[in-house]
């Protein structure tokens, strides 16, 4: 979440800023990213203390819950073309545009008209960004470092995810399964 991140120059001259179609919702994660394939670490201090009002950016009203939603929806599409290697996009795309098929079908089904609309605005802001998020994905893949997605995404991959030599923990998908969210809540669910 970048409601508090530090940022090293190095890092943002090869990776650039963030990617001002999303607006909100996924550039955080777009930039980490990008940041992982890049070869760069990400990392997370779970000392550090800060205040983050949740949900701050989007009011809590009928109106901007909607576009919260409509934005999720257009920008994890866009996040999963621009960045992921094909192969990947091949395996994530189906299981999206599947899952989005049956919550549009449900709010068909109920008289849901708002969802409805909320999926088909989503869509649309999407494929009218189509041209923008492939010249995206040719400049992402070009910079990309020789790290798969599968080092990213796959549990069972042996890379050392614990500690980095200034003994903070890494923050990538391993480390929050296995060393982050170990500690929280899912923890104790298992006690």
């Amino acid at each position: 979440c970048f409601a508090a991140v530090l940022l090293n120059r190095e890092t943002i001259a090869k990776i650039g800023a963030l990617d001002e179609f999303y607006m909100v919702y996924y550039d955080d994660v777009d930039w980490c990213f990008r940041a992982q394939i890049n070869g760069f670490p990400v990392y997370i201090v779970p000392e550090a203390e800060v205040f983050h009002k949740f949900g701050g950016t989007m009011r809590k009203n009928k109106k901007f819950f909607q576009r919260k939603w409509e934005l999720v929806i257009g920008n994890r599409l866009y996040f999963t073309v621009k960045n992921f290697e094909t192969k990947t996009i091949r395996g994530f795309l189906p299981r999206y545009l599947l899952e989005d098929m049956k919550n549009i079908s449900g709010s068909l089904v109920k008289g849901k008209w708002r969802l409805l609309l909320i999926y088909l605005k989503a869509y649309a802001r999407f494929l009218s960004a189509l041209p923008r998020v492939l010249r995206k994905r040719k400049e992402v893949q070009k910079l990309r470092e020789a790290i798969p997605d599968a080092l990213l995404l796959t549990k069972n991959v042996p890379i050392n995810h614990s500690i980095s030599k200034e003994g903070i923990p890494r923050l990538d998908v391993h480390s929050l399964c296995f060393n982050y969210i170990a500690t929280g809540r899912y923890a104790r669910q298992k006690n």
